[in-house]
């Protein structure tokens, strides 16, 4: 008599991450939005400059500006976050 035997396979499908530059709050110029992706700036790119104001790069996508300013008035709070796998910033 033979025996059979079961064999049980488990599929994990990661879905796609989308590359992303979302931009909050005080943002100049941008303020509330999906960005493009590249955002290319021509000029400077002011994150938190007068008020509260959020950047995020996600998952390789990609921001260019001229020069760039985070948080940079007394009362200016900037915060930018860059993740994924192939994430690289340049300040």
């Amino acid at each position: 008599m033979r025996k059979l035997g079961l064999v049980f396979v488990l599929v994990v499908c990661v879905a796609p991450t989308w590359a992303t530059v979302i931009t909050t709050g005080d943002v100049d110029p941008g303020g509330t939005a999906t960005q493009p992706d590249p955002w290319s700036i021509e000029g400077s790119l002011k994150v938190g400059d007068t008020g509260y104001g959020t950047l995020n790069i996600e998952a390789g996508s990609q921001v260019s500006n001229e020069k760039g300013y985070i948080g940079s008035s007394s009362d200016g709070v900037g915060t930018v976050t860059v993740t994924g796998a192939t994430a690289l910033t340049v300040l």
